[in-house]
């Protein structure tokens, strides 16, 4: 069973500020873009009950689903979108700064991923190594959709990076808050397609059908718990 995170900072932009784009000269030279896709190792727990598990479950955030009710076993991920901007603003001879992007740094992946299986089920048991494996595979289709989409998500940062317009603020430390922000926001579809994807590919080993399968695979659930 599977939790997902998704960390996104959005800040507010001004629409003062972007009306008043075209007070401002237009880029001259290209954004540089500097992209980085960030996979972790798995941090392992065995050493909580089955039911802090499922407390763990509704603690960070989740609404609790009848699979996730009777959970045994539990992978949590944190995945985020780190931007930050290196700006150089202009000031015009009428007040105010234009402000544009020189170097945009993307960094996209897990901050962290925990997987938990409930103490009860002792180590090396055939019922501690199926749910294990149905964790791990939790894991690698995290890794998988993280993979898939850096590529997308750095294409889609260059794509907008090229539509910019200068941003035109009254106070330069405002300015590159804002431009950040407006960025952030003009992405945000590919990050929901992202969250879509993880969502539609981890729910689909969470079903009735295969917990049965596993179900059957060992003898002794009851023995164990």
């Amino acid at each position: 069973m599977r939790r997902y995170f998704l960390i996104l900072s959005i800040l507010f932009v001004s629409p003062a500020a972007l009306a008043q784009s075209d007070l401002c000269p237009p880029y001259t030279n290209s954004v540089r873009l500097k992209f980085e896709t960030k996979l972790v190792q798995p941090t392992y727990n065995t050493d909580i009950s089955i039911q802090d598990v499922r407390q763990l479950y509704t603690v960070r955030g989740q609404r609790i689903s009848r699979a996730h009710a009777n959970a045994i076993g539990l992978t949590y991920a944190e995945v985020s979108l780190n931007l930050s901007a290196a700006t150089r603003s202009v000031p015009r001879q009428r007040g105010g700064y234009c402000v544009y992007l020189e170097e945009v740094r993307a960094e996209f992946g897990f901050d962290r991923v925990d997987v938990y299986v409930g103490r009860e089920y002792r180590r090396g048991t055939c019922e501690y190594r199926t749910i294990l494996d149905h964790e791990n595979e939790h894991v690698a289709i995290n890794n998988s959709v993280v993979r898939g989409y850096g590529p997308r998500l750095r294409q889609s940062i260059a794509r907008e990076l090229g539509r910019l317009r200068p941003l035109f603020t009254t106070t330069v430390n405002t300015g590159a808050r804002q431009t950040v922000a407006d960025l952030q926001q003009r992405i945000q579809p590919m990050m929901d397609a992202f969250q879509q994807e993880q969502r539609r590919r981890n729910a689909a080993i969470d079903t009735d059908t295969n917990y049965g399968a596993l179900q059957e695979l060992c003898l002794d659930w009851d023995r164990y718990r």
